[in-house]
């Protein structure tokens, strides 16, 4: 997603965003990648706690009881620089909450925003995403200021896009970062996805836009002719 929390003026508005971080000790992508054999997971009604994990995170669906961490994370001018440009207020933050809660039992949800917590301890750090964007799925995520600099954003972004492509069977993943956010733009660099171009976002910044997306499969025809046919994962 842009830069930071999708700020829509419907309940879509949450808190999910890419790293607002100044300094990034990125992990290696062969390390960090969650392999199908390790991730557990569940989608729709039947839509279980525990959504994937890396080598050092675990992502699971929000509660109730991370509130005061959620809400320590959003009211933080710092980290929201990128997105309302200033940190908003627990009201607003319970409610952000609260909807994203409420989107785990709707019928083929295609919105979806979790917390991520450390292996080591079970502490939430942040919170990351799988949303529509314009029918794209779009990947974002956030952490506690706290948490910077220690290469969860890279470790996170990863996962995401494995995750969504070995086991949401996803066609195209897409993603925006500030230009400003050099961070951010650093970690989407270094990931699956290509770097596609620069465009303006609903607040007047420049965004960069990066997207991934299947390679069609070729199927021969008894003619000799070929049909392009949406097939395995492939990047373009």
């Amino acid at each position: 997603m842009r830069q930071g929390l999708i700020n829509r003026p419907t309940d879509r508005s949450v808190g999910c965003a890419f790293l607002d971080s100044t300094s990034l000790f990125a992990a290696r992508l062969a390390k960090t990648y969650p392999t199908p054999s390790r991730m557990r997971h569940r989608w729709g009604r039947e839509f279980s706690e525990m959504v994937f994990e890396t080598t050092r995170l675990l992502v699971r669906n929000l509660k109730g009881s991370d509130f005061e961490a959620f809400h320590e994370m959003q009211s933080d001018d710092e980290v929201m620089r990128y997105t309302t440009g200033k940190g908003l207020d627990a009201s607003e933050n319970r409610r952000q909450l609260n909807s994203c809660i409420a989107h785990y039992s709707i019928p083929e949800n295609d919105f979806w925003v979790w917390a991520i917590v450390r292996k080591s301890d079970q502490q939430f750090i942040g919170t990351c995403a799988i949303v529509p964007n314009e029918k794209r799925p779009e990947i974002g995520y956030r952490f506690l200021g706290k948490f910077f600099g220690k290469g969860y954003g890279q470790e996170i972004c990863d996962g995401l896009i494995q995750y969504g492509i070995y086991h949401r069977n996803l066609r195209e993943i897409v993603a925006y970062a500030d230009v400003r956010n050099v961070a951010s733009t650093k970690i989407l660099d270094r990931s699956r996805l290509s770097f596609v171009g620069e465009t303006r976002n609903e607040n007047g910044a420049t965004d960069r836009f990066y997207r991934w997306a299947a390679a069609p499969l070729t199927v021969k025809t008894s003619g000799n002719n070929a049909i392009n046919r949406s097939g395995g994962a492939g990047q373009l």
